[in-house]
């Protein structure tokens, strides 16, 4: 009943039946309502959803990071790497921060503005020495350095003109980060976004 006569229903209950997902079908063990149901089960199983696409990118990029990321610049970053459709989708982002709650902590940008960060300088150090973590933080450094390059108007920018260089310097790439600091446009609009924040701050 529940299959509606479409077959693969049939073929993900029989392969759970030989997992020994289902084990008491005769005790009235209930089975997923339909395949739409089955196959939403299927991905919660699996834990196949945006928000885990993201969380492993979001930890890796605030381990990275040399100070708290707004939600907006963490979005800015993400949209940068294509994990994010848009960059405005700072909900998702919250969603992803609320997974990863438990190593998060708020902080406050010089901007002025809520941040995030991880939760002790610890277990920054940690997950930069960790192995299972040796690809998503070296792809975060990556990123990060190749954002640096062009870092335009956007939520990040202000973060990327005040650390993007020493992103550069960390892995490796003197000849931008020398190539940035002997560009006027450049250092025009990097001293822009310092002014600012200095006005902001009231300094």
């Amino acid at each position: 009943q529940a299959a509606d006569g479409l077959p693969l229903y049939d073929t993900y209950l029989i392969g759970d039946i030989l997992g020994n997902r289902f084990r008491a079908l005769d005790a009235g063990e209930r089975l997923p309502e339909s395949l739409v149901h089955y196959q939403e089960e299927l991905l919660n199983r699996l834990e196949i959803d945006d928000v885990q696409q993201l969380k492993t990118t979001l930890a890796a990029t605030l381990a990275v990071a040399y100070e708290p990321l707004s939600a907006a610049a963490l979005a800015d970053l993400l949209h940068r790497r294509t994990l994010l459709a848009s960059p405005g989708d700072v909900e998702l982002v919250h969603r992803a921060l609320g997974a990863v709650g438990s190593i998060v902590r708020r902080g406050v940008t010089p901007e002025g503005e809520v941040g995030f960060a991880l939760y002790h300088q610890s277990l920054r150090e940690h997950m930069l020495a960790s192995e299972r973590m040796k690809n998503s933080i070296a792809t975060a450094k990556s990123a990060i350095a190749n954002a640096a390059t062009d870092p335009g108007a956007s939520a990040a920018s202000a973060y990327l003109f005040r650390r993007g260089v020493e992103h550069l310097l960390k892995v490796a790439r003197s000849a931008d980060a020398l190539g940035l600091l002997c560009s006027f446009p450049y250092l025009m609009a990097r001293l822009q976004r310092t002014v600012s924040v200095v006005h902001r701050q009231g300094l």
